[in-house]
């Protein structure tokens, strides 16, 4: 095996739960004093905060996003390709509630 920098991501490490998970179930949100997210069609978005404040935040996210999906444009294609699974995925996960493990283990997924 070598370690390169070229090449597309298949997966990443999800810190919430701790396993390896394909990109496209990936959440590449970044938790701040709010969360710098994308929509599930890969636009950069921003959560729990004043709408009034958001003009500023949203440029942030935009920044941010930018600057990771530029490194890996695979990664971007990939969300930009499974938009309608990942908003399925998404909207589970969270109808789930706390234990998204136990309901989906059970599932086999």
């Amino acid at each position: 095996m070598t370690i390169t920098t070229a090449g597309d991501i298949t997966s990443v490490f999800d810190w919430d739960f701790g396993f390896i998970a394909p990109v496209l179930l990936s959440d590449p949100t970044m938790a701040l004093h709010v969360d710098l997210a994308t929509e599930y069609s890969g636009e950069p978005a921003i959560t729990r905060i004043d709408p009034a404040l958001t003009e500023d935040l949203r440029e942030c996210s935009s920044q941010y996003f930018e600057v990771l999906f530029s490194v890996a444009l695979s990664y971007y294609k990939t969300i930009i390709a499974g938009k309608d699974f990942r908003h399925l995925w998404f909207a589970l996960r969270n109808w789930i509630g706390a234990d998204p493990e136990g309901c989906f283990g059970k599932l086999g997924i």
